[in-house]
């Protein structure tokens, strides 16, 4: 054959002998002309790339309209637009920003307080991505009754069907009835209206329904017509709690009109169980899981640990797994400050060591990252919609700083809600970071620390509402300030 010299990373030369075109380079600013969104008017603004911008003003100057709305909003509509129909149609509208022109716009990432919402089985961990390289870590790592264990990462997730409890199905909460929730008035009898107040409480307590018939067959001796509050400890229990056994009960059902379910007038028999009022209102709840009347039927459920769990969300096997004599569920119950030296003081063996040597450096990363964001004092376990606004921002902060990205515009709400001031100065350096890696960060703000520590600054006012929308001062803090 006959031999072709090819360019090192260039390959095969396209037919016209041209070079590839090079990638063309970014402004160096992004450009908004004319903005007009909400209260603002006709602002024009240019926010230098690879630099921090810090927004401020009174409340309702236009800060958010600015950033958010416009900033923001302009580069999504962007890219809806660019993708089909198809997929366009199952994405979120949001309403188009007025301005005349935007130039020099790329990829955006906002994070925006009000709109930090997370998932029921999110938490500290997941969101931070340290819980994933804890799992990695006990799936190679961890011993079971002494021996490696042989099972996959995703035995350790409780999102995942292999690694979740199959009692609370990895939530590490069950919903159970709450007996005062149950019983609204127990000044009345639980034959005349105690469990009125909701709507399994009256369909449980119906005079002459099949479960007050079941419930007079195990208490036979008990006074059921006497108000709820007169019934000794043992008849209450009864009631609410069951028989405790599994004791087959014939049940004598006197039925003055048709039934619950169709029965015809007169006595009855049936042989059942008597499991008690807590776990019936529980069964019918969950019986309309999926129906819109749910909400109703559950009105007297409150969340609870689960008592198989003990609210670790994991499965037997995983949650008995250790790795130095630690379980993962005790690890991610440390606030996030405490793992590594927690991690450090593992006594591990040859097999253990270099698996824990691997993955540490980005352990020290993302640990690093949140405590730098003033997150430390947070336990891993924690659910995420339990966070405020500002601690849920930090966090996902922390991930999208460490993702290794070029070219991107973050645009932050005031990223310093609920910080320390001597945090501040962490948040900042972790934010001239992701700057020097060629990104761009607009950030709405008050604080004064970040203003000054800004590159550029925006000020919009003078007022608010219609009295605001005007940019007032803008360029070097050592300018505006």
């Amino acid at each position: 054959g006959v031999a072709r010299e090819i360019a090192p990373g260039v390959g095969d030369a396209p037919a016209t002998g041209r070079a590839p075109r090079p990638p063309a380079r970014l402004p160096e600013h992004i450009q908004l002309r004319g903005v007009r969104t909400h209260n603002l008017r006709s602002v024009d603004v240019d926010l230098p790339r690879r630099a921090i911008t810090a927004v401020c003003g009174v409340s309702g100057s236009g800060k958010s309209s600015l950033a958010f709305d416009t900033l923001a909003g302009e580069a999504w509509q962007r890219f809806s637009e660019s993708l089909p129909f198809q997929v366009r149609r199952h994405m979120k509208r949001l309403a188009r920003p007025e301005l005349d022109r935007a130039d020099g716009l790329g990829p955006v990432i906002s994070l925006r307080q009000q709109q930090a919402r997370a998932g029921q089985r999110s938490t500290v961990a997941t969101q931070s991505e340290l819980g994933p390289l804890l799992r990695l870590l006990f799936s190679r790592a961890g011993t079971l009754n002494g021996e490696p264990v042989e099972l996959q990462a995703e035995h350790f997730s409780p999102d995942r069907a292999a690694g979740a409890c199959t009692t609370c199905e990895g939530q590490g909460t069950v919903s159970r009835c709450d007996p005062a929730r149950l019983v609204t008035d127990p000044s009345r009898p639980i034959t005349a209206g105690a469990m009125d107040g909701t709507r399994v409480g009256k369909y449980l307590g119906e005079a002459d329904g099949q479960f007050l018939a079941t419930l007079r067959a195990a208490g036979p001796s008990v006074d059921w017509n006497l108000p709820f509050a007169e019934l000794d400890e043992v008849a209450q229990e009864l009631a609410l709690r069951g028989a405790g056994s599994d004791e087959v009960l014939l049940v004598r059902w006197e039925l003055a009109e048709g039934g619950q379910a169709g029965e015809g007038k007169g006595t009855h028999e049936f042989e059942a169980t008597w499991d008690g009022m807590l776990a019936l209102a529980e069964r019918e709840a969950q019986r309309r899981v999926k129906q819109k009347s749910f909400i109703s039927w559950a009105e007297p459920l409150a969340p609870g640990p689960c008592e198989d769990c003990g609210g670790t969300r994991l499965g037997p096997r995983a949650r008995s797994v250790t790795l130095g004599g630690r379980t993962l569920p005790e690890l991610l119950d440390l606030p996030v400050g405490r793992l590594l030296d927690e991690l450090g003081s593992l006594e591990l063996d040859g097999r253990q060591s270099p698996v824990l040597e691997a993955l540490m450096p980005e352990v020290r990363e993302r640990v690093g990252s949140l405590v730098s964001l003033g997150l430390g004092h947070l336990q891993l376990s924690r659910k995420s919609p339990t966070l405020s606004g500002g601690e849920l921002q930090r966090t996902r902060l922390a991930s999208v700083l460490r993702a290794g990205l070029a070219g991107v515009t973050l645009v932050l709400d005031e990223p310093t809600s609920g910080l320390h001031a001597r945090d501040v100065e962490g948040l900042m350096g972790l934010l001239r970071e992701f700057t020097a890696e060629g990104n761009t960060v607009v950030l709405v703000e008050h604080d004064p620390g970040v203003l000054r520590a800004a590159d550029h600054l925006i000020e919009l006012g003078p007022g608010a509402g219609d009295a605001g929308g005007e940019v007032v001062a803008i360029g070097a803090p050592s300018e505006v300030l």
